[in-house]
């Protein structure tokens, strides 16, 4: 387990808190010291080692209100006493480097820190140069990582500066345009914003390609590039060796109720009466209605994830662990047991899809 901090600034922004010693997957970030009643705090995420308090592209990740205690800070859940959700990204998993700023002059002597596993702990995020307005594709690797990939611009740039992202398996761009056989992932912006100007955001998450394409589309800001990181990919594969599976997807929700924590009030409730179809090859990643949230790896870490998987029925001191070479890995049969206290709500199966992302 590694633990890293920094100091909040009641003035602004925080220093950088370089998250790279901490498995992406089990990456709880929080805010600790004793927060006043009222004070408001946003997070804010990068995956350019240059980023810094003063970087214009900073992507925000969620606004936390507190109202009383610690406010911990993970995916999808609603925080401890907080009456704001995670937003755009899903939670500070998938940011190489947080950042902390007190809205309201709040959080003098408090602090803003961020712990987890270190097995599979990412390397150091992949970087290109953008390529300019008009030209052809660069080509991001993608296969130092495992799993889902974020990709992000550079702390510099700029709302103007705009990037198409494509994901695809070919070592360079195939064709007139350089994107033959390659599929459109999304639309990446500069700037402090997390989605909507344009149909643009600031990331997109990449599963199961080598590479990512990176195409121009608007701006001019220089030197640009664009970043991707990850878990760190131990298996020469994505999540850990083995291919990505069309299995267990858009899978629908069970109706759960006061579900999950410490002392659960009730007994283990699926996520979804579907168990994982196969054996998994590495990590298990856990999608609701296209959201990451996060997954336990082992006992020790049911009563701080949103979600486990284990055996029938669910006893939390048997949830599996995760990742290649785990003591006790998720197994073909195996169900995803639902915490929600700990995401901060439960599930309906008339509103919500659930999908476990994995390679087998």
């Amino acid at each position: 387990m590694k633990k890293v901090s920094v100091a909040v600034n009641p003035s602004g922004f925080s220093a950088q808190l370089d998250t790279g010693a901490i498995e992406v997957s089990s990456l709880i970030a929080a805010l600790s010291g004793g927060p006043q009643p009222g004070n408001a705090f946003s997070v804010f995420g990068s995956i350019d080692p240059a980023s810094s308090a003063t970087s214009p592209n900073l992507v925000p990740i969620t606004n936390v209100r507190d109202t009383s205690g610690d406010v911990v800070l993970a995916a999808g859940q609603k925080s401890p006493g907080s009456t704001a959700s995670v937003s755009f990204g899903g939670q500070p998993r998938g940011w190489r480097y947080l950042f902390v700023k007190s809205e309201d002059g709040g959080g003098a002597g408090e602090t803003f820190f961020a712990s987890g596993d270190t097995a599979n702990a990412p390397t150091a995020p992949n970087g290109v140069n953008l390529p300019s307005l008009g030209a052809a594709p660069v080509v991001l690797p993608l296969t130092p990582f495992a799993g889902g990939v974020k990709v992000s611009l550079g702390e510099n740039l700029l709302e103007s500066d705009t990037c198409d992202v494509y994901a695809t398996d070919n070592p360079t761009p195939v064709g007139p345009d350089g994107l033959q056989g390659s599929v459109f992932v999304g639309q990446i912006r500069g700037g402090n914003i997390s989605a909507g100007i344009g149909g643009a955001q600031g990331a997109v998450t990449i599963y199961g390609f080598v590479n990512a394409l990176i195409v121009r589309t608007g701006g001019t800001t220089a030197p640009g590039r664009a970043f991707a990181w990850g878990n760190a990919d131990n298996q020469g594969g994505s999540g850990g060796g083995g291919s990505p599976t069309p299995l267990n997807k858009a899978m629908t929700a069970s109706t759960t109720t006061n579900s999950g924590g410490p002392n659960p009030p009730n007994p283990p409730q699926t996520a979804t009466a579907t168990a994982i179809a196969a054996t998994p090859v590495g990590y298990v990643e856990v999608l609701v209605n296209g959201v990451s949230v996060p997954v336990a790896n082992g006992p020790s870490q049911v009563t701080t994830s949103a979600c486990y998987f284990a055996p029938t029925p669910g006893t939390p001191a048997n949830a599996r662990t995760l990742g290649v070479g785990s003591a006790n890995p998720v197994q073909a049969g195996d169900f995803c047991y639902w915490n929600g206290t700990v995401a901060g709500y439960d599930l309906s199966a008339a509103t919500d899809l659930v999908d476990f992302l994995y390679n087998v």
